[in-house]
């Protein structure tokens, strides 16, 4: 089959199916059909991105959490010096 055959056809069968939905009372239902289907494909690539994204930021919210734990016990040790010496000079 030739391309300008395929087409012919395709147009056909478009048309066949325009006058079926005009007949059960369903004008535009593919082209609505389609437009959803369309809309869902798009919503699932936002999903996919806000996934990547909120994985993102957890390894970002980790490694500050893991930053901060450890300046913590580093400073932790002074801190309690600095208590104990201002009880005692007191």
């Amino acid at each position: 089959m030739t391309h300008q055959t395929l087409k012919k056809r395709s147009h056909c069968i478009e048309e066949f199916l325009k006058e079926r939905e005009q007949k059960a009372g369903l004008d535009g239902f593919r082209k609505v059909q389609t437009r959803l289907e369309n809309d869902s494909e798009k919503a699932s690539d936002v999903d996919d991105i806000k996934g990547q994204t909120l994985e993102e930021i957890s390894a970002l919210i980790k490694d500050t959490t893991s930053k901060v734990e450890s300046k913590r016990e580093k400073l932790e040790p002074l801190v309690r010096v600095k208590i104990l010496s201002s009880v005692q000079t007191k």
